[in-house]
């Protein structure tokens, strides 16, 4: 076997020599067209991004491009430059320009009405409250209570029903004004006082409650003396012997 491939190398050198530079020109040629086709591959990587800017930013100079042409038009009758919606909004609110109005679209929704109140008149606003009478003073009588305790002195105006005996106005006073008040009934004389502001009366030494009606001393007992307009009652703790 080995003789025949080398009688057959003998007789057909120069075609095998031919076919072999063929191949060798072959693999040359395949790994010259692949470094290129990588090279071409990068240069293409590293260039998209500048295309994509261009064909991102491409409008926007197209747009510039119709409005200037539109502005240098000598016939006048160019597209208008197109208007952001913020700008436009912007220019229509801004202050001194009486000659625009904002476009409804900027303006901002107005805040809705509150609703009527019931028994309110037209308009939406409720009518006023009907003013609050002020306490009737009819059948009212003003007097001044005094008391002297020997202690301190108490002058108190008071207002009181008519025909309101010195005894109802001492507890009208005292609920009022917060003084303390006593009494005991007597079967003479009626409501018997029995401590004002905190003093008793006193058997033992003889100090005991009086009242004087007008400057005079009263001559009936207090829940039978009736009181009179601008009358001054005046309670005095005083010894009786």
């Amino acid at each position: 076997m080995r003789n025949v491939l080398t009688r057959f190398i003998q007789l057909n050198r120069v075609e095998l020599l031919v076919l072999a530079t063929a191949l060798v020109m072959a693999l040359l040629s395949g790994l010259i067209y692949l470094n290129f086709g990588q090279a071409s591959v990068l240069n293409e990587a590293a260039v998209s991004p500048e295309k994509e800017t261009k064909e991102t930013t491409s409008p926007i100079f197209a747009q510039e491009g119709r409005d200037l042409r539109g502005v240098d038009d000598e016939s006048g009758s160019g597209p208008e430059p197109a208007q952001d919606s913020s700008a436009a909004a912007v220019e229509a609110l801004r202050p001194g320009d009486s000659g625009r109005q904002p476009s409804p679209a900027s303006m901002p929704a107005p805040a809705s009405a509150p609703a009527a109140q019931p028994g309110s008149s037209g308009g939406g606003q409720a009518s006023p409250p009907p003013p609050v009478a002020a306490e009737s003073e009819a059948g009212k009588i003003h007097v001044t209570l005094a008391i002297d305790s020997g202690l301190r002195q108490l002058e108190l105006p008071v207002s009181v029903g008519e025909n309101s005996t010195v005894f109802e106005l001492l507890q009208q006073a005292s609920s009022r004004y917060g003084f303390s008040f006593g009494y005991s009934n007597d079967s003479s004389y009626g409501a018997f006082v029995e401590e004002l502001d905190g003093v008793r009366n006193d058997p033992g030494t003889g100090n005991f409650w009086l009242y004087y009606v007008n400057g005079g001393y009263a001559a009936l007992g207090a829940s039978s003396q009736t009181l009179s307009e601008g009358d001054v009652i005046l309670w005095r703790y005083e010894n009786t012997r």
